[in-house]
């Protein structure tokens, strides 16, 4: 996985918070950073104009690519490759 696009969420989720975590690829967005939908949907959006991609609402699973940082980043890792 790109350390550029782990790096890069990663500063997307501590403007979006204003908080500093110890960000690891494990941490669950709603459990361990206490996202909710409309962070969530922030994030989206934020990563979607950071990379030029986009999310399918039919096709992607939101609930599995925004489960943590691994999947999000796994997930963008893709979309730039296809």
């Amino acid at each position: 996985m790109g350390k550029e696009i782990y790096l890069t969420i990663k500063d997307i989720v501590k403007n979006l918070t204003d908080e500093e975590y110890e960000m690891k690829m494990e941490n669950s967005f709603v459990d361990d950073l206490g996202f909710d939908s409309v962070n969530l949907l922030y994030l989206q959006v934020a990563v979607e104009d950071e990379f030029d991609i986009k999310f399918d609402p039919i096709l992607d699973d939101f609930s599995e690519i925004f489960k943590n940082l691994k999947n999000l980043c796994e997930c963008v890792e893709r979309k730039l490759g296809d």
